[in-house]
């Protein structure tokens, strides 16, 4: 069962970048659940079961809660807060690109907070859609490179 929002125009374009990022959020409860059960029949929809708790788990309201987190652990969310300015900061390597490589570390750890938030801030530093696409392939290129590099160990 694939979910479905027809008309919400943020559905439709997550539901069409996540199968391209390799991202694959299953949330769901899936024990019992046969292959087509899971993926559809529909072979666009193939590898790609979103659900509304998906949705809900990774709603960018849920970082309201960063404040009770700096309330529970106030000197090291400060700290923390500190280390990701500085990192970020425009240096030896400018703002555009630090948040270029965001965005590539984004995709590869699938974090839906730090690719909505590091794309937004690219874009914002000055990053074209093409340059965009660019670290998007090669976030591609870098993930697919481990597993064939990994790969190697599974060969006698």
């Amino acid at each position: 069962m694939v979910a479905n929002r027809t008309g919400d125009d943020r559905w439709e374009q997550t539901v069409r970048l996540l199968p391209a990022v390799g991202v694959v959020p299953i949330v769901a409860r899936l024990q019992e659940s046969s292959y087509n059960d899971l993926y559809g029949t529909d072979p666009e929809n193939r590898g790609l079961l979103v659900t509304e708790e998906w949705f809900t788990v990774y709603d960018m309201k849920h970082l309201a809660k960063l404040k009770t987190m700096g309330e529970l652990a106030p000197e090291a969310l400060k700290t923390f807060w500190a280390f990701d300015k500085a990192a970020l900061a425009a240096g030896a390597i400018p703002a555009k690109y630090k948040e270029l490589m965001a965005v590539a570390v984004a995709l590869t750890t699938q974090c839906p907070y730090c690719i909505e938030i590091h794309s937004k801030k690219a874009k914002e530093a000055g990053a074209s859609e093409a340059e965009i696409a660019e670290t998007v392939m090669v976030a591609a290129a870098l993930r697919a490179g481990a597993a064939v590099t990994h790969g190697t160990h599974c060969l006698s």
